[in-house]
């Protein structure tokens, strides 16, 4: 019967059948498209700590795993925890510091993974060589109470040295250490905290090599600048989005470390660096040290409860526990 059939109609069926199979595809991915949930995440800062979010954002592993994320700057702390509890933001990328206040407080946040800590070290005018030259020296922190305080305190501590005592602490004022160097620099401070690229980028514009007296990660100073947060409603009634998220987070730190060309693209786009040598340094300090499994970081929890109760005792006999919860990773994991 084929050998029956015009040629022009055998042609025709044949687009027919095609149109069809092309309208059925078009449908089906817009079927798809419309299951994927909306989710959208907060960062604090523009710092290589953030680029996990940027890789998944770049290499649409949040669509792989089913979720339309939208990935936002919010540089206030307490404007992302309040968007963070209205609903309008699901995930905060920031201090967890914050995330502890805010539960303490009986906001129903909790840090549910960790990127690392943000990398510092104690840098020092040139004519600094050493520890011991820093003693009745001065050193500038950020502002009292700060996290960057706390965590200068503690290091010089651990260092032999008595805060206040030893060492003049200067509050500055000032959360940039790229611009505390240059006060540095100017003879007002002797020393401060600052990143590894942030004292390459000051190295750069005063023309001059300064001393690194100290890694805060190698003496167990941790921070909590790369923690992620949620609400804990979300726990029980989105926990599919949240394990998504984590999903295209893990994928993401994977995917950069295996290419560092790659992930040195998205850090210059997204941080707006274009000097090769400072990208190498933020991708070095950040992504290439990170963990693969971006578990909450209970010894950098316990370290800001333990500087939190200096100033405010009723944080002296809290347990990392009560502010974490990784359960979603775990599940993952398992």
């Amino acid at each position: 019967m084929s050998k029956m059939i015009p040629h022009r109609i055998g042609i025709s069926w044949i687009v027919s059948i095609a149109i069809v199979i092309l309208l059925m595809s078009v449908t089906i991915g817009r079927a798809q498209d419309k299951k994927l949930a909306p989710f959208n995440i907060s960062y604090a800062s523009t710092s290589g700590i953030r680029v996990p979010l940027w890789i998944a954002k770049e290499n649409h592993l949040y669509e792989k795993y089913g979720l339309d994320a939208k990935v936002i700057h919010i540089p206030s702390g307490n404007t992302a925890i309040s968007a963070l509890i209205t609903g309008e933001i699901d995930v905060i990328s920031g201090s967890g510091a914050a995330s502890i206040v805010a539960a303490e407080r009986g906001l129903p946040i909790t840090i549910v993974g960790s990127f690392g800590s943000t990398i510092y070290k104690l840098v020092a005018n040139p004519g600094i060589q050493s520890i011991r030259d820093l003693k009745g020296k001065t050193v500038g922190t950020s502002r009292p109470g700060s996290s960057t305080d706390f965590a200068l305190r503690r290091t010089l501590s651990k260092l032999g040295l008595v805060p206040d005592k030893d060492v003049k602490i200067l509050p500055t004022g000032i959360a940039e250490a790229e611009k505390r160097i240059l006060l540095m620099l100017q003879d007002r401070m002797d020393a401060t905290l600052a990143s590894p690229e942030s004292i390459y980028s000051a190295e750069v514009q005063g023309g001059v090599k300064m001393g690194i007296l100290a890694d805060l990660e190698e003496l167990g100073v941790y921070n909590t600048v790369g923690d992620l947060s949620t609400r804990r409603e979300l726990l029980k009634t989105g926990r599919d989005r949240l394990q998504a998220f984590f999903k295209a987070c893990s994928e993401a730190i994977w995917v950069g470390k295996k290419n560092k060309e790659n992930s040195i693209k998205v850090i210059s786009k997204y941080m707006k660096v274009y000097d090769p040598k400072r990208l190498d340094l933020i991708y070095e300090a950040s992504l290439a040290r990170m963990p693969a499994k971006p578990y909450p970081r209970e010894e950098a929890i316990r370290l800001e409860l333990e500087n939190m109760a200096i100033t405010d005792p009723q944080f002296k006999d809290k347990k990392p526990s009560e502010f974490m919860d990784d359960s979603i990773l775990v599940e993952l994991e398992s």
